[in-house]
């Protein structure tokens, strides 16, 4: 666990799926419109890419129409931050990445290799209908608190 389950420590809320498109992004939102106004919660947006890390928290890039990042601002999250980074150096850009949002009361993290590594206090896995399931899903289904 990267923090310690202190009352200051944000909550985290992980939401993973067996695979691309099954709603992940569609749940975040729902949840970050039923806290807004209420606390002040944040998200993270996990990809994975082949060579280079980063970090991306510009509003103008996040704002982008049709982008995950977008609807995350839009549903009422308060800082959004973008995490693309090959799954070996999520150890690395992970804690950077909560240490930026750690002011807030929570925060909603939309990837399954972001929530292998974090272990986070709740977790929702979407599997769907279909039989379909990626490596990392079936990892973090046994993680998961609620399944849809």
């Amino acid at each position: 666990m990267l923090r310690t389950k202190d009352e200051n420590a944000p909550i985290i809320i992980g939401i993973g799926g067996s695979h691309s498109n099954i709603g992940k992004t569609t749940i975040a939102t729902a949840i970050l419109k039923a806290l807004k106004g209420k606390e002040k919660w944040g998200a993270i947006k996990y990809t994975k890419t082949a060579f280079f890390t980063s970090i991306i928290y510009d509003k103008s890039v996040l704002n982008q129409k049709n982008k995950d990042t977008q609807r995350f601002l839009e549903a009422g999250a308060e800082d959004v931050l973008w995490v693309q980074s090959p799954e070996d150096e999520l150890n690395d850009v992970l804690p950077i990445a909560l240490n930026k949002l750690s002011h807030l009361d929570g925060i909603i993290i939309e990837g399954n290799s972001a929530i292998e590594f974090l272990k986070p206090d709740i977790v929702i896995f979407i599997k769907g209908l279909d039989k379909k399931m990626k490596p990392s899903a079936k990892r973090i289904l046994p993680l998961a608190n609620i399944t849809l």
